[in-house]
């Protein structure tokens, strides 16, 4: 959120304001203050990135992807969000909004390939989906068999080279609600994202039931993000290269290992097989761990 803050003082003020200001600065007096005081720059728009078969990825979808292409993800970065729909919910129209979604958003439609080692984006013209709809009404632990359902759409991978790279899956539990479960993969989408999909979802089936319009164009698209910001950082300019030099100064030499006591041997290979484990701190040792 506050990255997003951030965008918008640049774009409507024209002043770059970094993070560590920002947080220092969290104050409405203090953050003015700092923005009146800032040199100002014109912000400049996102060029798009020229037609082509492939595209380079962002730095952030390069590290998941050499992840996955070593097999140490696995379904470690699938991403759901739950639904609980109640009412009278009509399931082709749902299904046709997400495929309007696809259509609009080109994330939804790319595949990532190796080319001599090298990942690249391909944009699909069209990808084949299908909402999975299971009929549950007439399960008798009906709690038990949607947390099943829920559990195999968590573990299920991705192939990143064969879109698309998201599920829905729709459970209907009564006559009048349904639960749709969404999972996608988070080399094309993070939690802001998910939020978006979520509220373009809304608004394409609200507007469809009122015989509205569609979504705007997009201005730019992600590959065209990831075309911009790869210059930014790789470029010869002063920002990127002090950037690169704290990074490599700050990761040279022995990388420290974090010793969380555990009770079984830490495996060479990292599994993602674990649990969550709730509790509640006394009183006193949580004040203590507060102050530091």
């Amino acid at each position: 959120k506050a990255n997003v803050v951030l965008r918008r003082i640049h774009e409507e003020l024209g002043v770059s304001v970094s993070l560590a200001d920002f947080y220092e600065n969290s104050r409405v007096e203090t953050l003015a203050q700092l923005i009146d005081r800032t040199h100002k720059t014109e912000h400049a728009a996102i060029p798009l990135a020229a037609p082509s078969d492939f595209y380079d990825v962002s730095h952030a979808q390069l590290r998941l992807w050499l992840l996955h292409e070593h097999g140490h993800a696995g379904p470690a970065y699938n991403r759901s969000s739950i639904l609980k729909l109640r009412g009278p919910v009509d399931l082709t129209l749902y299904r046709d909004c997400l495929r309007a979604l696809i259509e609009h958003h080109e994330s939804l439609r790319t595949a990532f390939v190796s080319r001599s080692g090298v990942p690249a984006q391909v944009i699909q013209p069209h990808v084949d989906f299908s909402l999975v709809e299971d009929d549950l009404t007439g399960f008798a632990d009906l709690d038990a068999e949607v947390r099943a359902r829920v559990q195999e759409e968590l573990t299920h991978a991705f192939d990143l080279a064969a879109p698309p790279l998201f599920r829905v899956r729709v459970l209907r539990v009564d006559a009048d609600e349904v639960i749709s479960i969404f999972t996608i993969h988070h080399i094309i989408c993070d939690e802001r994202s998910i939020h978006i999909l979520h509220r373009e979802w809304s608004a394409l089936y609200n507007s469809s039931l009122r015989d509205r319009g569609a979504l705007p164009p997009l201005p730019v698209q992600y590959k065209d993000y990831a075309a911009w910001n790869n210059r930014l950082a790789d470029g010869a300019n002063p920002s990127s290269e002090s950037h690169r030099a704290f990074w490599q100064r700050y990761l040279s030499g022995e990388l420290p290992q974090t010793a969380v006591p555990a009770d079984k041997e830490r495996p060479s290979t990292k599994t993602y097989r674990g649990d969550n484990v709730s509790g509640l701190l006394p009183r006193a040792l949580a004040a203590r761990d507060t102050r530091g």
